[in-house]
């Protein structure tokens, strides 16, 4: 018996057509599905490589442009944020990133459709960009349109792809650490620091702080910061780290030679201003000549070191003589005597510089200094450029006591400081002298990763001492930042050096910057 017609075998054959058809659409879909999502994965990855190497190459620029001084400003900013598209947009052509213009976003500065370069001074008022304390972000942002293959059979030719990618470029918090030393006014002429101060006319200083001054017109204000540190017998933090560059100048400018001490006392009362007074031992109290006779200060007999040491006869401001007023040198009455101490008459305390200098950067600073205390970026880089125009040939420890070795005090303008600058002595130590705690300052900058630059101003710095056995040139300590891989030195050898030495300085700051 048959039960079906011919007819239903027919239709039967239709429906298999049928369904073999569907399931190959089906699994073609299902196939295009894979491999375009599979494209779209790797379409990712390339834009995003992309569109991070693109804010990192605008980063680069996130600096005063050629031809711009600082403060950076209105035409200034425009210009940098002119190169910063362009080099953001280089590197997103060299990747071969098309924007799309059908995007919903458009550049801010170009106006270009699907690519958005931002910045806090062309997109004011974002909660990131411009985030205090301000940092050098960018934002780039790239809408591109990436084809699909297999999916296109059922109408999908395209799929949208959005990277946005934040790139900072480190700050950088600079701490500048100048010598304000007596030496600072061997211009020549030989100079009294008291006079040449009132009208800034104290050679070489008066180039140090041009220098100084320029060297802070090529950071970037707000971005980056400077603070200040001077330093002759003691050192002391004239600045905190300042993001406005008007401060900065002001605090530059204010810098003053070291005077010597102050408020000399005379045995019938009254003080005879920061000179020093040398007196015969009788009840005149003549003023004498130190080169022709030992001077004896105003005690009823020649006082012993510790007399000297507790008394304020460190250096200070000598004339020829008392009626003429005729300036001669700095000078040092402890120096003289049957007792010979010049452990208190150094004027250049680099290891102090140094010390203080790190931690203003880390955001320590004096119990005395006036608060709100800066904030410690830990984002920036941090730098400390020294600049001195001698050696080391003053130290002090924590209770005040001079590091000046018994056996330095022979090397006349050698004394504090060992014949042999490599040669290390522990703290503890009685040898450990005015370098020792320098290179060891060095070393703590070092551990919290700042950068130390050094300048060697002038001909004194490469001079060793007119003794056999003196200990080596100042440069040999400022040379030791080299040594321990995270700085350099640079030589100055007269005061028209100093411009190039401090530009050099600024533009390895720029570079590590950006790297």
């Amino acid at each position: 018996m048959k039960f079906f017609p011919k007819s239903f075998k027919k239709n039967e054959k239709g429906q298999v057509l049928v369904i073999v058809a569907l399931t190959f659409t089906a699994l073609v879909a299902i196939i295009g599905l894979a491999v375009d999502t599979g494209y779209l994965y790797v379409s990712y990855s390339r834009l995003r490589r992309g569109v991070d190497a693109a804010a990192l190459a605008g980063t680069g620029e996130f600096k005063i442009p050629t031809g711009f001084t600082a403060p950076c400003a209105g035409a200034c900013v425009t210009k940098r944020d002119e190169n910063i598209y362009a080099a953001t947009k280089q590197m997103l052509d060299l990747n071969g990133i098309v924007a799309d213009p059908t995007a919903g976003f458009s550049d801010p500065m170009s106006s270009e459709v699907g690519i958005s370069i931002q910045t806090c001074d062309n997109t004011p008022g974002d909660a990131v960009l411009c985030a205090a304390p301000l940092q050098k972000i960018i934002r780039v942002r790239v809408q591109e349109q990436v084809p699909l293959f297999f999916l296109a059979v059922v109408g999908w030719r395209s799929a949208p792809i959005i990277i946005e990618s934040l790139a900072t470029a480190a700050s950088a918090d600079v701490l500048l650490a100048l010598d304000t030393s007596d030496s600072m006014t061997y211009g020549p002429p030989l100079l009294d620091p008291k006079d040449c101060n009132l009208d800034d006319s104290c050679h070489p200083m008066h180039e140090v702080k041009a220098a100084a001054t320029a060297f802070s017109d090529h950071l970037y204000f707000p971005y980056d910061r400077v603070g200040l540190v001077t330093f002759d017998q003691r050192a002391t933090v004239k600045l905190a780290m300042s993001d406005d560059i008007t401060v900065v100048h002001d605090a530059i400018d204010a810098v003053t030679v070291f005077e010597g001490k102050g408020g000399t006392p005379l045995v019938g009362g009254g003080t005879w201003g920061t000179s020093c007074i040398y007196y015969r031992n009788d009840p005149a109290l003549h003023y004498v000549d130190p080169e022709n006779q030992d001077p004896v200060p105003p005690h009823a007999s020649p006082p012993h070191t510790a007399d000297y040491a507790q008394d304020p006869y460190g250096p200070c401001r000598l004339f020829i003589d008392d009626s003429s007023g005729t300036y001669w040198e700095m000078d040092c009455p402890m120096q003289y005597g049957p007792d010979p101490d010049p452990s208190h008459c150094g004027t250049t305390n680099i290891g102090e510089a140094v010390g203080l200098g790190t931690k203003a950067l880390l955001g320590k600073y004096p119990l005395s200094y006036p608060t709100p205390w800066p904030d410690i970026r830990e984002d920036s880089v941090w730098v400390l450029v020294l600049l001195t125009d001698g050696a080391a040939n003053a130290a002090y420890d924590s209770s005040g006591n001079s590091l000046c070795p018994h056996y330095t005090w022979s090397y006349n303008e050698g004394y504090c400081r060992a014949p042999n600058a490599l040669t290390r002595h522990g703290s503890s130590d009685p040898d450990y002298d005015a370098q020792d705690q320098a290179r060891d300052m060095m070393d703590i900058a070092d551990g919290d990763n700042i950068v130390i630059y050094t300048i060697g101003l002038g001909p004194v710095v490469t001079f060793n001492p007119p003794v056999s056995t003196g200990p080596p040139p100042g440069e040999t300590l400022l040379k030791y930042t080299e040594d321990i891989g995270n700085g350099k030195y640079f030589p100055a050898p007269s005061a028209a050096d100093l411009d190039p030495a401090f530009l050099a300085i600024a533009n390895l700051i720029t570079s590590r910057i950006n790297q």
